[in-house]
């Protein structure tokens, strides 16, 4: 696979990745709400986004909203 060589993660994990990415922009830099950013990224409702979020940040929407603008560490 072309992906998995040059980016070294499959395209499902490179997706993932880019979505997360979007969310975190739109969490820090919008006052969207969950429900708004799930309609706005196409998810089903505001369950599965928030579900969706905290398993590939291991934290809620409000957890990360409420944290530093910049963190420590990068988290992808």
């Amino acid at each position: 696979m072309i992906v998995r060589r040059v980016c070294k993660e499959t395209p499902k994990e490179a997706i993932n990745r880019q979505v997360v990415s979007e969310m975190k922009h739109l969490i820090k830099n919008t006052s969207l709400n969950a429900d708004q950013i799930a309609i706005r990224l196409h998810f089903p409702n505001t369950s599965y986004i928030c579900r969706y979020f905290k398993k590939y940040t291991g934290m809620s929407i409000s957890e990360y909203r409420a944290g530093p603008l910049y963190p420590s560490h990068p988290t992808g």
